[in-house]
């Protein structure tokens, strides 16, 4: 299993029930887009606290990577734009990626979506990134 670190330090549901409802919601968006896609849920530092299958060692590089992408896109955008980003898309031959920082109980995090289909559209997977984000923002909340 991944670590679940700073889960419980910030108050989250109950760890085990939290995780099991995140793998649910990512259940039914890989369902959607079909089996090449990957879901994951990480701490603003780049731990990895949830992922739709329990690949440990891919999953904590992911986690660790989006975390750097999305702090230097949010440095880049805040720079070029004059205001910062919560969303960062990669498209490419071999398919997209979709990172999206929320903020669950007041702490970052992040919810990383990749997909190698070819066929997906990346504004179905930009519009499915942020439906996970609310969808986990309300399991919180709720």
């Amino acid at each position: 299993m991944i670590p679940s670190r700073n889960i419980s330090e910030i108050s989250l549901p109950e760890n085990a029930v939290f995780i099991a409802r995140t793998k649910k919601v990512f259940a039914r968006a890989v369902d959607l887009l079909g089996p090449q896609t990957q879901l994951l849920l990480a701490t603003a530092d780049g731990m990895a606290v949830a992922t739709h299958n329990d690949d440990e060692e891919p999953s904590a590089r992911v986690a660790a990577l989006s975390c750097a992408l999305l702090s230097l896109s949010e440095s880049f955008s805040g720079e070029v734009l004059g205001v910062t980003n919560n969303e960062i898309s990669v498209s490419s031959d071999g398919g997209h990626a979709v990172l999206l920082r929320l903020a669950l109980r007041g702490h970052p995090y992040l919810v990383c979506l990749s997909t190698k289909d070819h066929t997906t559209n990346l504004a179905i997977a930009l519009r499915l990134t942020r439906d996970v984000g609310k969808k986990l923002a309300s399991i919180v909340n709720n």
